[in-house]
């Protein structure tokens, strides 16, 4: 009534067989509509349904991929964490052992059973060097298992999604997800966000774009032979923030990759975009604003 209309004819739009809008003809002048517009519109309908249907379906499989390129690195990170625990703890029995060839060698002074200075002597080495490589083992195994749990920290983004998430949150899982190749090419410096919005990108697409964008840019430096830490930094821009990370040192060929590769993957989600500003990718999320 507010606009006028006297006569509304509709046709429900569905996304996931969840109705979530209508394809409807409105008009200003009261009539019924016949059984040839009701049909057209229904055709016109199923048409639009369609192609949601499609787009779902190559948003599903195009997710999956972002996600697979993204936990790889991880995947690897817990990988390499987890191959030298193994001969670390068989590194610290033999060492055990000499251990307690020591321990049973001084309790058979007990019994009066002296060793010889150069059989003390001896033996008393072993056991120092068979402590040192305990200590080294059981630190290597510390810093193994450190790596692997933030790894696997990062992954828990990608496979166990929440509802609600803050930037900071997404940019440091996408970061340890692609550890295992920025390392590489000298680490990531993401320093305390000044500006820590809440997005509305969905948690485990956003982390997974991140750490995309992070290993191509690390691929990128080696590719240049380059070595030196990627920066990252954020920006306020009203409805989007801006995640900064710096690759004005790569040459146009190589972003020229990169930005492919994004779009790949950006083409078609509302919540989430990029740009190149002065050679620098600018990743920008839709953000939650709270009412004034």
């Amino acid at each position: 009534e507010e606009h006028g209309v006297r006569a509304y004819l509709g046709m429900p739009i569905k996304s996931h067989n969840q109705v979530i809008g209508s394809l409807c003809v409105l008009d200003t002048e009261p009539h019924s509509f016949t059984d040839d517009e009701k049909e057209n519109l229904r055709r016109l309908a199923d048409l639009v349904n369609d192609r949601l249907a499609q787009l779902n379906k190559s948003r599903k499989k195009d997710h999956s991929q972002l996600i697979g390129k993204a936990a790889y690195p991880a995947l690897e990170e817990v990988k390499e964490a987890m191959e030298p625990i193994k001969p670390r703890v068989s590194d610290s029995m033999v060492a055990l052992r000499e251990l307690s060839t020591f321990m049973r060698f001084m309790e058979q002074t007990l019994y009066g059973n002296f060793p010889s200075k150069d059989e003390l002597r001896k033996t008393l080495n072993d056991a120092k060097t068979a402590l040192e490589r305990c200590e080294n083992s059981l630190y290597d195994i510390e810093v193994s298992s450190e790596d692997a749990i933030d790894a696997i920290d990062a992954l828990e983004h990608v496979f166990v999604p929440s509802s609600t998430v803050l930037l900071s949150e997404i940019a440091e899982a996408g970061r340890e997800l692609a550890r295992h190749v920025t390392k590489e090419s000298g680490g990531v410096l993401l320093p305390e966000l000044s500006f820590n919005p809440q997005v509305t990108t969905p948690q485990t697409l956003g982390s997974s774009i991140i750490a995309l964008t992070l290993t191509l840019v690390a691929n990128g430096l080696k590719k240049a032979s380059k070595h030196h830490k990627i920066k990252m930094s954020v920006l306020d821009q009203n409805l989007r923030a801006a995640l900064v990370i710096e690759c004005d040192d790569l040459s146009e060929a190589i972003r020229g990759e990169i930005v492919r590769e994004l779009r790949n993957h950006t083409s078609e989600e509302p919540t989430i975009s990029f740009k190149l500003v002065d050679g620098n990718i600018h990743l920008l999320f839709s953000i939650v604003k709270e009412r004034s």
